[in-house]
């Protein structure tokens, strides 16, 4: 079980501030809920509240995953009702409503799809890694190969990272730590580039021994984010990405690691030797 502690720091509204009032008033912030409380949701590959979204559909906001503390998609997904994933140590089946895949994920696609900022990801692997600087997660239940084609019997996992937000300058920054000597910190800041361009920066580093006595299932992983968005007018709108991620952990492992086969043979050959005394 895990124990964390968690701290959050924004500086938004003094970003804002020192900026002038004028850069103040023309800063539009992505409204990923309405005066009336809905969620905006883009399951259906057009702006729509959760309640006029013509299919069930499982949101978890940003806000919701940084105050639990949720560090991978696989956290998040738990507590989307009717998902259920099965973690292997070649990288997880998801199940949504009971639909999806039971073969291994290294030999065939899953029958879930997963994309992110609208780019299909066909490793279950990257359920499992870390997830930072995220706007929502919505999960969409299946079938949905009209709208998102192949791999989407069962449902289609759409994680959106935050977009560059124009005339702001913040900075977002949490830390957290836990047993087994947890280590996570990420940040983001946002840079306004003129009057139609805006620059979002995010990284995360997270760092973790294992739960296994043979070190398997820890955690040493890092992260970073750069989206770069331009609106030369009202009706254009241009978001370009760079994302790079590297995990150098053990993971988990399928069968038990030399060592452990190796002291399990020493001991038969002790009991072994016994017998024959």
């Amino acid at each position: 079980m895990k124990a964390s502690i968690f701290f959050t720091s924004a500086l938004g509204a003094v970003a804002v501030t020192l900026s002038g009032a004028t850069q103040a008033q023309k800063a539009t912030v992505p409204d990923q809920i309405d005066r009336g409380g809905d969620i905006i949701v883009t399951a259906a590959k057009q702006t729509s509240t959760v309640q006029k979204t013509p299919f069930a559909v499982g949101v978890v906001t940003g806000q919701d995953i940084a105050n639990k503390a949720e560090n991978s998609y696989e956290d998040v997904l738990r507590t989307v009702p009717g998902v259920q994933i099965q973690e292997f140590a070649q990288g997880a089946q998801v199940y949504i409503r009971g639909v999806g895949s039971s073969i291994d994920p290294t030999f065939a696609d899953s029958s879930v799809a997963l994309m992110v900022d609208g780019v299909y990801d066909g490793r279950t692997e990257s359920l499992q890694a870390g997830g930072f600087d995220i706007e929502r997660v919505e999960v969409a239940r299946g079938p949905q190969g009209t709208l998102y084609g192949r791999n989407a019997t069962g449902g289609v996992i759409n994680v959106i990272t935050k977009d560059p937000v124009l005339g702001m300058l913040s900075m977002d920054v949490r830390a957290q730590l836990g047993n087994y000597n947890l280590g996570r910190g990420e940040g983001a800041l946002n840079i306004p580039l003129g009057n139609s361009a805006a620059l979002r920066v995010a990284a995360f580093r997270e760092k973790r021994n294992g739960y296994i006595d043979d070190g398997s299932n820890d955690s040493d992983k890092y992260g970073v984010r750069a989206k770069l968005l331009v609106e030369p007018m009202s009706n254009l709108k241009i978001v370009g990405k760079f994302e790079y991620f590297n995990e150098n952990d053990e993971g988990g492992r399928a069968w038990p690691s030399c060592k452990t086969i190796g002291d399990a043979i020493g001991l038969h050959e002790v009991s072994v030797l016994r017998a024959l005394r």
